[in-house]
């Protein structure tokens, strides 16, 4: 079973560095919120990322990592994860609800 919470000490290969870059542009290029999935596909087009499932992968551990050691990227104010954005005042954004919606 893979750890849950928050990494202390992440420290990312130059690889993930590199690609993190690469996501803080395509979401700054947006200017709004943007799916793992939509980043990917600019990716594909912009840089010439593997448009395989493996590439698809890769890409998700990094930014889940990111997020998990609270690395500073304004690009998570950007990323949605299930129509949400993942962190941070994005423009037009609605904040994390204080307590989970009541059941129907």
């Amino acid at each position: 079973m893979r750890p849950r919470g928050f990494i202390e000490d992440w420290r990312p290969r130059q690889r993930s560095l590199d690609l993190l870059a690469k996501v803080e542009a395509i979401i700054a290029e947006y200017a709004m919120p943007l799916t793992i999935r939509q980043i990917f596909y600019r990716l594909v087009g912009r840089y010439g990322y593997d448009k395989t499932e493996q590439a698809y992968d890769n890409l998700r551990e990094p930014l889940t990592k990111a997020r998990r050691a609270q690395r500073s990227l304004t690009g998570f104010v950007g990323i949605l994860v299930h129509g949400n954005c993942v962190a941070g005042d994005f423009p037009g954004a609605h904040p994390f609800p204080s307590r989970s919606p009541e059941p129907f």
